[in-house]
């Protein structure tokens, strides 16, 4: 009786100390030794109410933001108290455009960064690539075009089939890269980054563009579908996109053809959609006009006899 009694006391005890909690109020741990020590002062929300004062918590990174494979701990009252520090929250519609540029890194052109679009409506960057020869492709990311700020895997290789983690801007990239593709050659791939409101990366995330069911099998029959797989027209990007004359305002620029440096304000043919630019020479042995001449302009239309959208090339 005498046990039962005191397990009892400490049952209320422990209640009467968690007074006041409840799901997905924001905690601040503490008093913790040993090996779970380096846990103290990491902010968390409390997740479900357990026996006898203990609680699942899901603990944030050092920046107040949740994990990408979230962390769930069992903490009793006595290792927690409350805090009024927030959750750092996703990319919102009100921030507008993000200030900070983000460049794409890859196997598909020897590792020349290229420039990621903002997509408005979901709001992510994101990047059209097509697999190669091998059906497989690996890429990193960076911030501002600066290896130093990589965004990348905590493992090589990683991808569907190898559990990984989110890390950086930092510069612990070297060979840590996503793997992507099934062994298709050609396959369509968009590879996606999501902010958090601070603009840093919240998750990276790809997925095929590749046409199922009732849909593949009408693209396989529309007229001019093999010619996307030829270079016929030089005015198209891979995604079949108009190229129009532009003139970059930088001088970091580079042909998506030869991977060429391209000076500030030189003649391209451009499709800022996909960021895939055509050099002057590259249109010149393609079609035989300067990029920025009078043979661009009369040449950004299809030939008339053309049955669909042609690819330049990778």
């Amino acid at each position: 009786p005498g046990a039962t009694s005191a397990l009892v006391a400490s049952d209320a005890a422990a209640d009467a100390e968690g007074a006041g909690l409840a799901v997905g109020c924001r905690v601040v741990v503490k008093g913790l030794t040993d090996r779970q020590a380096h846990l103290n002062g990491v902010t968390g929300s409390l997740v479900e109410r357990k026996w006898k004062g203990n609680w699942i918590v899901d603990l944030d990174d050092a920046d107040g933001k949740k994990r990408r494979l979230r962390r769930r701990w069992l903490l009793n009252v006595k290792n927690f108290d409350i805090t009024e520090k927030p959750e750092v929250k996703k990319y919102h519609t009100e921030l507008g455009r993000p200030k900070k540029q983000y460049f794409i890194v890859g196997t598909w052109n020897e590792f020349v960064p290229r420039r990621m679009v903002w997509d408005a409506d979901r709001l992510l960057w994101t990047f059209e690539l097509r697999m190669g020869s091998a059906g497989m492709e690996q890429f990193q990311i960076w911030l501002e075009r600066d290896r130093r700020q990589s965004v990348h895997p905590d493992t090589t290789n990683a991808g569907s089939y190898v559990p990984w983690d989110l890390q950086g801007p930092d510069d612990q990239g070297e060979k840590k890269l996503w793997s992507v593709g099934d062994g298709k050659p050609g396959e369509r791939f968009e590879v996606r980054l999501r902010l958090w409101e601070d603009e840093m990366p919240q998750s990276v995330e790809w997925a095929s563009l590749a046409p199922t069911g009732a849909a593949a099998e009408s693209e396989a029959a529309a007229p001019g579908a093999k010619a996307k797989d030829k270079p016929a027209n030089p005015r198209c990007c891979p995604a079949g996109h108009e190229l129009k004359p532009f003139r970059p305002p930088v001088a970091d620029y580079s042909c998506s053809l030869c991977q060429s440096k391209v000076p500030k304000g030189a003649n391209l043919l451009s499709c800022r959609r996909c960021d895939y630019d055509v050099c002057e020479a590259c249109a010149d042995k393609v079609a035989g006009g300067p990029a920025g001449g009078p043979a661009a302009e009369s040449a950004a239309q299809p030939p008339a006899a053309a049955t669909g959208p042609v690819v330049l090339g990778e």
